[in-house]
This record gives C-alpha cells, structure tokens and sequence, in this order.
C-alpha cells in the first residue's frame, strides 16, 4: 500500500523506464536453453500450502523544501493453494504507522487495512494479478475507513471509488505493492549467475523528444551453508534534452531454499527542474528460514 510519489518528475519518465523495472528484475531477457541447462535454481522446495511469512517493510521519503515521510508496515503472506502456474494467497497487514506532514490521512487509510484478509491470485513468483475477495475487502475498508477517519467522508467516498474503477490487476499491485517488490526479486527455475543487461529502448515522447530507458538484472554470491543468494537490478529512464530522470535500484538477499525474499532495498531517484526526490523502501523477513 505504498504510492510512489515522487510527483515532480515527468510522468513519461516513469511510462518509458521506471514502468519497465518489474519486467526486469523478474525476467529482462528469456535464458537460452544452454543457460538453463547450467543455471541454478533460486528455489530448492517446492511452496508449502499453510506456509506463512512474515515481514516489516519501512518507507522514507525526502523531496525538494524538505518534505519528508516515513510509513512503516509488518504484514503476513500465508499460502493457501497452488495451481501449476499460480499461488493463492492469504495477504494481512498486522501494523501500520505513518509520519507524513503533507498528507496527514494516511495513517487513517493505513489502518482501515489492518487486519482484514485480502486473498489474491499470484503467479509462482508471488507477483499479485487479482484480488478474489475484493467485495469482502471493500466492505471491510469502507466500514474501518469511516471508524478511521469519521470528518473525511469526501477522502473515504474518493478513495474507495478511485480502487472500485481500476482493473483486477492495476488494483491488486496498488494495494499489495510491498508483495510485488519481493516478487521482483523472486525468480522460479533455473537461472544463470551474473549479469542480464537488456538493450536500451527509446520511448518516443512530446516535441520529438524520446524516454532513453535502460535495465539490468544480477545473481550471484550463491551461499551454500546459508542457503542464500543475492540478487540485484536496476533500471533508468532519461528525458533527451530535460533534467527529468528516474533511477531505480533494489538489491537484497534471497533465499534459495524457498525462493522468498529475505531482504530487499529498493532506492528510487527522481530528478526534475524542481529538485530531485528519493524513496527508499526497505523490507526485511522475520524469521527467515536458512538451510530448512
């Protein structure tokens, strides 16, 4: 349920490159079958049904005139079934705090959300792509938004109307967007060691002007006897001629006994004529499991 508001940067910027960042870390470039063949799998068991996880996610955010935020979350993920190619899954956020001077809400619309079971569709790598009981957890928001925050009515009314309109899956990555930033680092099947740079592409934008983006994916550091791998990616998106770029990169250890995530940095740079803003989200996984 984190936003990425860093407003001051052309939205093109983020169309042509930042948007591309998701495909990238899961998979820039299909391994030819000579790569599979000598690749390591990032994950040496099978998901478990009942399995769940835990984990602490913390935002902080600076912008231009010294805007600050910070929100930080601890949520579950319990796996609930599996299918040949997708996961479903039982999402639960059990903690939220939020310090934002800008939009004082948000801590309100933070704790609408906690305890109410959002069960979503997800493929093997835990990418959300529906919500199944979205007219449950509709219900449940409105009913806690109005306890949360009673003086707001045009907030709530909006907010609620705004995620009715969106499609299954632009709605389940707007909610669930701490599981799909794991899910970025989370690769299934074998994979080769090292470095997968994908060609720069230029995004044709206003005034004959293009969006350069570039991206790259990496594993490597495989640890036997700690069952962990580290993984890391980046992406970049740069307006010819204008100041506005966005730079992201997420590095973090996987562990290649599940293939979940045990930590993860994400830092997004976004620069503009007005000034440059930086995210920074960092998410870390209680109890992680080892070698099993």
């Amino acid at each position: 349920m984190k936003t990425l508001l860093l407003s001051m940067t052309a939205s093109l910027v983020f169309a042509g490159g930042a948007a591309h960042s998701q495909d990238a870390a899961s998979s820039p470039q299909a391994p030819t079958a000579a790569e599979v063949l000598t690749g390591v799998s990032p994950q040496t068991r099978e998901e478990q049904i009942g399995e769940t996880r835990t984990y602490v996610s913390e935002t902080v955010q600076a912008g231009p005139g010294n805007v600050a935020s910070r929100n930080r979350q601890t949520f579950t993920l319990e796996t609930m079934a599996l299918t040949r190619n997708k996961i479903l899954m039982r999402y639960r956020l059990k903690s939220a705090q939020a310090e934002d001077a800008t939009r004082p809400y948000l801590a309100g619309l933070l704790q609408a959300y906690i305890d109410v079971p959002i069960e979503f569709e997800a493929n093997l790598n835990g990418m959300p792509q529906r919500i199944i009981n979205w007219t449950r957890v509709s219900q449940a928001l409105e009913t806690n938004m109005a306890q949360a925050l009673p003086a707001e009515e045009a907030l709530r009314t909006g907010t609620l109307a705004g995620l009715n309109a969106m499609p299954d899956n632009v709605r389940a990555l707007a909610i669930l967007s701490d599981v799909a930033t794991l899910a970025q680092m989370q690769p299934r099947g074998p994979v080769r060691l090292g470095r997968v740079t994908a060609p720069e592409t230029r995004t044709p934008v206003a005034d004959n002007r293009f969006v350069a983006s570039t991206r790259f994916a990496e594993l490597d550091m495989i640890e036997p006897a700690r069952c962990t791998a580290r993984f890391q990616s980046g992406s970049s998106a740069q307006v010819a001629g204008a100041p506005d770029r966005t730079t992201t990169t997420l590095v973090g250890e996987l562990s290649t006994l599940d293939g979940w995530a045990n930590t993860l940095e994400r830092r997004t740079e976004a620069v503009s004529a007005q000034g440059t803003a930086v995210q920074t989200l960092t998410i870390r996984r209680e109890a992680t499991p080892g070698c099993g």
